[in-house]
């Protein structure tokens, strides 16, 4: 019986710290919008073929107290583990976005500009801009 138990937490450890479908290659980004929930998340991993065993990386995403993803955009490295992309959503460790432009000069154009970049539409953003 031991030697049973001890072979099924050896398969469930080592499907958790297998690589995710990333493989060789390009990082892959994940966009997490406001108000995503996990079965969105799951969509998106597997549309982009992050995650082939929805069904594990579902139960594992439970017992690892993973219920909603935090929002944002994360970029996932060939080779990341299971647990490693399960650990790095639940503590919403979010990538940067780099924001570049030049030759604006008020903030409507400005607003304009970093939309593209951002979740927010740019009259959120002007309206933000204007409040400070």
């Amino acid at each position: 019986m031991a030697i049973v138990a001890g072979a099924a937490v050896w398969w469930v450890w080592r499907k958790a710290n297998a690589a995710t479908g990333t493989g060789e290659g390009a990082p892959r980004v994940v966009l997490v919008p406001t108000g995503g929930d996990l079965d969105g998340l799951v969509d998106t991993l597997q549309a982009q073929r992050l995650v082939e065993d929805v069904a594990f990386f579902r139960r594992w995403a439970e017992l690892r107290k993973f219920r909603s993803p935090s929002p944002g955009r994360y970029v996932v490295e060939p080779g990341t583990s299971i647990n490693d992309l399960v650990l790095r959503l639940r503590r919403g460790e979010q990538d940067p976005v780099r924001v570049t432009f030049t030759n604006v000069r008020t903030l409507d154009e400005l607003a304009g500009r970093v939309a593209r970049y951002l979740e927010p539409d740019s009259l959120a953003l002007l309206e933000a801009l204007r409040d400070t």
